[in-house]
């Protein structure tokens, strides 16, 4: 992708995320006042809405509280923080059967619930999506009950059947509501028929409700003119329910990247405001948007955790260098030395780890693997590579451009309910040094077989104070959990990403905080003192509480 189609699409994004940002928005307060101006809809938090104020210019956060009932409700719905009625409507109940190989999970209505509790050997009936599968028994471990969305259970036209038996419409009142649930779960032509039954109720139809019908039908008509519109909403819709239950991190980010881009790509085609308002086209672009924000909020946290640890594991399993490849540079060659030392483990905790962390992201929830596709195609054979395929690759290349920017804003405004504690361990000493002095007495007149430190030296002499221990040698004798441990400590110290709210030391377990041990002397009874070994005469070990 050139320059000049990465601008193109920066600007197309830009136009279409200013489209829905550049309102004018009032928010009624309780205490009767009003606050004018546009909200951020890209910004969703549980405590508050922001708004920048068309006054001044600045942008002031509102307690959720602080907004009359009428507003607050509108806006959580509108900001996705909680479910509309219509929303809530087509949901059912259903269950999440868990399998006893801990590998499959299906989501669906059980058409013979009592087959749960029956013999291993039997069947449980399921419909998902509106085919009807059969599961023994036996391999399901449990089976939870869920409220999920429509389509994960039924066809448009199996959730008409089924409210169709429910309500057993015999009026104008019963053939519109009938009429507009089918609407809604996308059963144009049934709900056609029941409007034009509706008219039907001569008393009815020229009731309030009644004089709507024709609206309704003049809608209905715009949706059944646009079927093939219809089945790509439907399959955006089916990407964010297959997003929402989405495990994998990585997997759950790109099915995110599908859908908006897809949304994108409709917008630009579909130009008709009417048939955008019908449709909508908006909304959902704005659900995919607010969606996306919450799950990176929410889940970006624990998967940096995840990551961090991995690359900080890498680093520690380095091992050293012994044998230089011929005809480097001396660059590369120091480079090299460092590898598998604790200074370059150091140093890579300091400043190497955040480059990292965010490319292993990005790569993950990108999409350069799908440009990269498209850019194989054009190269090997351009003439495969339709204009539906260069204008995928625009629209992909802008997000790609953007993202960085996205997720750095993201984790600024991250869920920071979790938490992590590390420590230092045994390398605490490292960190606070070891200001413990400790001299040996000098041995007794004549010298003792007994005497620690050899026992030949000459009397009235000092035996040799005991050494610190250096990083290096700590480093050569840690265990790899410590040594990941000391690294994820003191990069969420000081390598500026994570947030370090409390560090405190601990009196180190072996010798009581005293950074000595007490030894006896066989010769003399005499009591000596020898520097601890564990914490190396620091006395403590110093832990890290970070998010």
């Amino acid at each position: 992708m050139n320059a000049r189609i990465l601008a193109a699409g920066a600007a197309l994004l830009a136009g279409l995320a200013a489209s829905s940002a550049a309102r004018a928005d009032v928010l009624r307060l309780e205490n009767g006042r009003s606050m004018h101006g546009t909200v951020d809809r890209g910004f969703v938090d549980e405590k508050a809405l922001r708004i920048q104020l068309f006054s001044t210019g600045g942008t002031v956060k509102v307690r959720w509280e602080h907004l009359i009932a009428e507003d607050r409700d509108r806006w959580q719905v509108d900001l996705g923080l909680r479910e509309s009625e219509e929303a809530k409507e087509l949901k059912v109940d259903a269950h999440r059967l868990l399998f006893v190989t801990g590998a499959q999970v299906v989501v669906g209505k059980v058409l013979n619930p009592e087959a749960l509790e029956g013999p291993a050997t039997g069947d449980v009936r399921v419909l998902v999506k509106g085919r009807e599968l059969r599961y023994p028994k036996g391999q399901i471990a449990r089976a939870e009950p869920v409220r999920v969305d429509l389509v994960l259970v039924y066809t448009p036209r199996q959730a008409y059947e089924e409210k169709r038996d429910q309500i057993a419409p015999n009026n104008g009142p019963g053939h519109f509501d009938l009429a507009e649930y089918a609407r809604l779960v996308g059963a144009y032509d049934e709900g056609k028929e029941h409007y034009l039954r509706a008219k039907e109720d001569e008393i009815w139809k020229d009731t309030a409700q009644g004089r709507l019908v024709e609206s309704r039908l003049a809608t209905l008509e715009v949706l059944l003119q646009n079927r093939s519109l219809q089945n790509d909403l439907d399959g955006v819709r089916a990407l964010l329910i297959d997003a929402r239950n989405q495990k994998d991190f990585g997997k759950a980010g790109r099915i995110y990247l599908e859908a908006r881009e897809e949304a994108f790509r409709i917008m630009t085609e579909v130009k008709d405001p009417k048939v955008q308002k019908e449709f909508k086209i908006p909304d959902l672009a704005q659900r995919i948007e607010v969606e996306r924000r919450k799950f990176f909020q929410n889940r970006l946290p624990v998967h940096m955790y995840a990551t961090v640890r991995n690359l900080m594991y890498a680093k520690v399993k380095e091992q050293k260098v012994k044998d230089f490849p011929p005809g480097i540079t001396a660059q590369e060659k120091a480079a090299l030395t460092m590898k598998g030392t604790f200074e370059g483990a150091r140093q890579y905790a300091s400043r190497g780890v955040t480059e990292d962390l965010w490319n292993s992201v990005l790569k993950e929830v990108g999409a350069q693997e799908k440009l990269d596709e498209l850019k194989a195609l054009g190269e090997k054979d351009p003439a495969k590579l339709t204009d539906a395929d260069r204008a995928r690759g625009l629209r992909l290349a802008s997000m790609e451009k953007t993202l960085k920017a996205e997720l750095l804003d993201f984790w600024a405004n991250r869920n920071k309910n979790s938490f992590m504690v590390t420590n230092y361990g045994y390398g605490t000493f490292v960190v606070t040094g070891s200001t413990l002095k400790l001299t040996r007495k000098p041995p007794a007149q004549g010298g003792g077989g007994g005497n620690r430190g050899g026992g030949g030296g000459k009397a009235g002499s000092a035996r040799p104070v005991d050494e610190v221990k250096t990083p290096d040698q700590w480093w050569e004798e840690a265990n790899s959990k410590e040594k990941q441990d000391w690294l994820l400590s003191w990069y969420a110290e000081r390598g500026g990403l994570f947030e370090a709210f409390r560090t405190w030391d601990e009196p180190c377990d072996s010798c009581g905080g005293l950074g000595y041990k007490k030894i006896s002397v066989a010769a003399t009874g005499e009591e000596e003192a020898e520097r601890c070994k564990v914490c190396n005469g620091a006395k403590v070990l110093r832990k890290v509480k970070w998010r």
